[in-house]
């Protein structure tokens, strides 16, 4: 082989690698409502770090009302289905129904940007089917479960009171 194609090789492996890396170390950005608890957000935020060993950020929005460049912004949503049907049909892919708050009885949606709308392609799609798997998966068993930690805990707080 010649000196040539090795230095070919090292720097097309090495532009490949550090793309990867940079790649890996991109973290999710979902938009989601304020109606969701901080405490049950760290809850999904640690559980995806810990199973895809990467970093997911929840951003609150105080409109719905956001432009294209804002809405492309974001991997994906996680709204009460109200805010999500408010949205440009264009914009979501594959909305998913994931759970219901107990209290209020509001029921969350998710969905993926549509990365043909945000003019997306390649790997960024398939990182994105891989963020949608995990919370169809996994979302709705942390909702509950966090409910009943939550309950639990309460209920704790009452007995210690009562006595």
């Amino acid at each position: 082989m010649s000196v040539f194609q090795t230095s070919l090789k090292c720097c097309v492996g090495l532009v490949l690698f550090t793309g990867v890396l940079l790649g890996d170390s991109k973290a999710f950005k979902v938009r989601v409502d304020k109606s969701l608890a901080p405490p049950f957000l760290n809850v999904l935020s640690l559980a995806f770090k810990q199973d895809m060993k990467k970093e997911i950020i929840f951003v609150f929005t105080k409109s719905n009302k956001l432009s294209k460049k804002v809405l492309c912004g974001f991997d994906a949503f996680l709204l009460p289905e109200a805010l999500m049907s408010g949205m440009p049909k264009k914009a979501l892919f594959h909305k998913e129904f994931l759970f219901q708050s107990k209290e209020s009885k509001t029921l969350y949606a998710f969905s993926l940007i549509d990365s043909q709308y945000c003019s997306k392609g390649g790997n960024y799609r398939y990182e994105l089917e891989k963020l949608e798997r995990w919370f169809v998966q996994k979302a709705p068993e942390l909702a509950e479960s966090h409910r009943v930690d939550y309950k639990s805990q309460y209920d704790k707080a009452q007995t210690k009171k009562q006595k």
